[in-house]
């Protein structure tokens, strides 16, 4: 199984945030390959995932606040939501913009 790698925030990759983690999970594109990432919202102040190309050309980002839970569960980076809920899971599925119909129907069932 494929694992995420983490690289320091003062790397010359990421030149982010010196107080964050970040992760990058490398993947080839396959429509038959679905990417499942099941997680907890961290305590933390934020969160995001960012989608990159070859060349680290951004393709899409999600941010904390557009992140849906899980059935049951809590995003605690919503206004007004539970920053301390102990529920609180999210699940997000990458799919390749060639996936077929069939694909879509077979994920839907999953949920």
């Amino acid at each position: 199984m494929q694992k995420w790698i983490q690289h320091p925030s003062d790397s010359l990759l990421m030149l982010g945030d010196f107080n964050a983690n970040y992760y990058v999970f490398p993947y080839e594109v396959n429509p038959d390959i679905v990417i499942v990432i099941k997680g907890k919202f961290p305590y933390s102040r934020y969160m995001s995932f960012t989608l990159a190309g070859q060349l680290d050309n951004v393709i899409t980002t999600a941010s904390d606040k557009m992140l849906i839970p899980d059935s049951g569960s809590t995003n605690p980076f919503l206004p007004c939501a539970d920053w301390n809920a102990d529920n609180r899971n999210y699940t997000i599925k990458l799919l390749s913009p060639l996936v077929s119909v069939d694909m879509h129907l077979r994920l839907e069932r999953m949920d």
